[in-house]
């Protein structure tokens, strides 16, 4: 990827500020009605019915992270880290502990967040 310097960018780091640079120069500029964004986030629903916010309430189960990472496609990250449901799926035994902690944790830290 070539960065606005014309440097070649081959880091990580480099490579997604330089994407960052560029989408944001690219919508940057485009107006927005406050009024659409809030209809486009509420699609339409005023409220989330009970059951289904009792469903996002609960903890998620090791059993729904593994059924997500086999759904996941080839060769798509499923985060800003870049590593692709493969090494997921390969390396599910040994890693599902940690992924499952890093979900519980961030679950705990939107519940905190969303309570204040």
């Amino acid at each position: 990827m070539i960065g606005e310097n014309g440097l070649q960018q081959t880091g990580q780091k480099d490579i997604m500020n330089t994407f960052t640079e560029h989408m944001t120069c690219l919508y940057n500029n485009i107006k927005i009605e406050g009024r659409k964004i809030k209809e486009l986030i509420t699609c339409g629903i005023n409220k989330i019915p009970k059951i289904v916010n009792e469903a996002i309430e609960e903890e998620i189960t090791m059993d729904e992270l593994k059924t997500a990472i086999r759904k996941g496609e080839e060769h798509k990250s499923p985060g800003q880290d870049g590593i692709c449901h493969e090494f997921y799926k390969i390396m599910w035994e040994k890693i599902k502990q940690v992924v499952n902690d890093e979900t519980y944790q961030l679950d705990a830290t939107i519940m905190i967040y969303s309570h204040k």
